[in-house]
């Protein structure tokens, strides 16, 4: 790993490393790594919430906690208190979705919504990495609940942004008012590929 590398053992002036980015499986076990051979890592982007309590670890971004917490003011108000949290689900696990979802699930409560299924409602990623949220289950389960949620929270990664919604029967729709997002949103570009056309219908909000 990064943290054995013979740069870093001949070279007493190499303290540290400088990123990480998204927080995947193997973070935990690379930050241990970097731990033993007293290197310290500067992350730009990464906003996990265990990785922020490690002493080597200085992140710049907000964490995922921070992040929801933000968020809630933007729901207050809200008359329909009903929220839906669709959670990326890949192959291997994601420990960036998992604290998404956990975090936007106890913002949600503290705000006193009810979530459409009672929890994060997650949606298969496929083998080649790209997602069908569009015409997953979650959404299906959404669209067949009734209710209009005021609120979605996307516990996914930028790519995701454009398959997000999509029209239910009965002239009603799996978007909401107002959506929450992940931090790897806000470098994204919210268009259609070649179209230059957001890729969110006009009734949502992007936070």
């Amino acid at each position: 790993m990064a943290a054995r590398s013979p740069a870093a053992e001949q070279d007493p002036s190499i303290v540290g490393v400088i990123g990480l980015s998204a927080d995947t499986s193997t973070s935990a076990a690379v930050m241990a790594e970097f731990a033993k051979a007293d290197l310290v890592v500067v992350d730009t982007t990464n906003s996990s919430n265990s990785l922020a309590a490690l002493w080597n670890y200085f992140g710049l971004s907000a964490t995922n906690s921070e992040e929801a917490s933000a968020l809630q003011r933007y729901t207050a108000d809200a008359v329909n208190r009903s929220a839906v949290i669709f959670q990326r689900q890949p192959a291997t696990p994601d420990p960036y979705t998992q604290e998404q979802a956990h975090a936007a699930a106890s913002m949600l409560g503290h705000a006193r919504f009810r979530l459409i299924g009672g929890g994060p409602l997650g949606w298969t990623v496929n083998s080649d990495n790209t997602s069908d949220l569009v015409t997953s289950p979650a959404v299906n389960q959404v669209c067949e609940s009734g209710d209009r949620p005021s609120v979605i929270y996307l516990a996914g990664r930028a790519e995701d942004l454009r398959r997000s919604s999509r029209p239910c029967s009965r002239g009603r729709t799996a978007s909401p008012a107002a959506s929450s997002c992940s931090a790897a949103m806000t470098w994204s570009r919210f268009e259609y590929p070649g179209t230059g056309q957001p890729p969110i219908p006009p009734q949502m909000t992007l936070y």
